[in-house]
């Protein structure tokens, strides 16, 4: 691959450093020349050109480190046997969670239910009335007129309890099912709340252990792999530096969770419709969140 480039290391670090200045001196710049650009406009446009070109000097030198093999690429993706398996016991309590209703689905299906026990209320009542209407009717003559008024008491009833009995037929098969549904996530709930739980506390130690594995790789000036100087950058940018290091150890657990193995892309292919949706919307958080690191 070529003679090794020992020095090339320390200018790439060197020039990172030079980088860094640079940028926190043209943003100061920029501030101090908000209210009045005038002529050292020109001034902050040089900087910022020359900020370009350190940047475009710094991914030189590292493509040539990487090729001359002189500095040994740090693998973030071989994580170990443990990181593995909380990823696995992550993955499994998402799945296991999406088996369950969600807490919108248990409302329409509680909703469904009274509203049918609310419609037989109502048709029970109707059906009251008529019987309270026909006992007048029975000991009353025609012409008497508590019994005329029963008779007109005991047709609306019975009009209402005809409508009310039409609605409540609608309504029993979807409360039916509805205590049917809740009844069977009733009882997975039960079977997966400790898997749930579990998935849990294994997803905060598995963040916890790749943050500091992330950390530590940083903080020695580790060669960090292709997919992660290309998304996040070699390392900490010195403003949001916590959003940074909550998003690369984001996408190093969903790498590690659904075994992405691409050398270039950070979150590999998009998951199609296929996939699971937590993983599809976890793929599109992460992607929204590298973005905004740019």
């Amino acid at each position: 691959m070529g003679e090794p480039l020992p020095p090339v290391d320390s200018e790439v670090q060197q020039l990172r450093a030079d980088l860094e200045d640079l940028e926190s001196f043209t943003l100061k710049v920029r501030a101090e020349l908000s209210d009045d650009v005038g002529d050292l406009d020109g001034q902050v446009a040089e900087l910022t050109k020359l900020v370009a070109r350190l940047t475009d000097r710094v991914d030189w030198l590292e493509r040539q480190l990487r090729s001359s093999g002189s500095v040994a690429e740090f693998d973030l993706d071989d994580v170990g046997s443990e990181a593995t398996s909380l990823a696995e016991a992550a993955e499994l309590a998402r799945v296991r969670s999406g088996q369950l209703l969600s807490d919108g689905e248990r409302g329409e299906l509680h909703a469904a239910i009274v509203d049918y026990e609310k419609v037989s209320a109502e048709c029970d009542q109707r059906t009251a009335d008529a019987l309270q209407a026909s006992a007048i009717l029975s000991v009353t003559s025609y012409d008497d007129k508590e019994h005329q008024a029963a008779a007109e008491e005991f047709r609306e009833a019975f009009a209402l309890r005809t409508d009310a009995v039409h609605r409540r037929e609608k309504r029993q098969e979807p409360a039916e099912r509805a205590r049917r549904a809740l009844a069977e996530d009733k009882l997975l709930r039960a079977e997966y709340e400790p898997v749930i739980a579990d998935g849990a506390r294994a997803a905060e130690a598995l963040l916890d252990l790749l943050r500091e594995r992330i950390t530590t790789a940083v903080g020695k000036g580790a060669m960090l792999p292709l997919w992660f100087t290309t998304s996040l950058g070699p390392t900490a940018p010195a403003a949001d530096t916590d959003a940074w290091i909550r998003t690369a150890t984001q996408v190093l657990a969903y790498r590690v969770t659904y075994r992405v193995g691409d050398a270039l892309m950070p979150l590999g292919a998009t998951p199609g419709s296929s996939a699971p949706a937590h993983r599809r919307e976890w793929h599109t958080e992460l992607a929204s969140a590298l973005a905004a690191l740019q």
